[in-house]
């Protein structure tokens, strides 16, 4: 950005004749002293002004000026956008990864709960096996076992009624 120049007009460019001026007065019945005292507040305040005015130059200057901030302002944007593309597209990649790794963790969980799923009928089928050889060991106690008691109970049956 260029610095602004302080370029001041020329205090022939902005002319007022006090002559001119304090001659009018007097014209409408103004004192000399007086009217010459006015057109000289009156130039002095001209002069003042016309330093702070800005000139084309000046106005030129800040329109350059505007223009290269807004130069810069339209590259920086432009930069910004190419950066958001740049992460909207990084982004993406890695949700895509992650959505991937994701599939991968469904699908080694449903071969674990398919696993289990195996592993638990086959022990159901243990189990079951187990419980029908106790069930028929079961019968076979209690066959026994009514054997045993046909065997006491026989004689004692017999001696009571022979």
């Amino acid at each position: 950005m260029t610095m602004i120049a302080a370029n001041t007009l020329d205090t022939n460019t902005l002319k007022f004749d006090t002559l001119k001026f304090a001659n009018r007065l007097k014209v409408v019945d103004v004192p000399e002293q007086q009217a010459q005292a006015q057109a000289e507040a009156l130039d002095e305040a001209l002069s003042t002004t016309a330093q702070n005015l800005a000139t084309k130059i000046d106005i030129r200057e800040v329109r350059s000026d505007i223009r290269e901030v807004e130069s810069n302002l339209k590259s920086e944007i432009q930069d910004l956008r190419s950066e958001v593309r740049e992460l909207e597209g990084s982004l993406k990649s890695e949700i895509g990864e992650v959505r991937s790794e994701v599939r991968e963790v469904r699908s080694e969980v449903r071969e674990l709960e398919g696993n289990l799923k195996s592993e638990i009928r086959g022990i159901d089928a243990k189990l079951d096996g187990k419980v029908a050889a106790l069930d028929d060991k079961l019968d076979s106690v209690r066959w026994m076992l009514l054997l045993i008691a046909i065997v006491l109970i026989a004689p004692l049956i017999k001696s009571l009624f022979f």
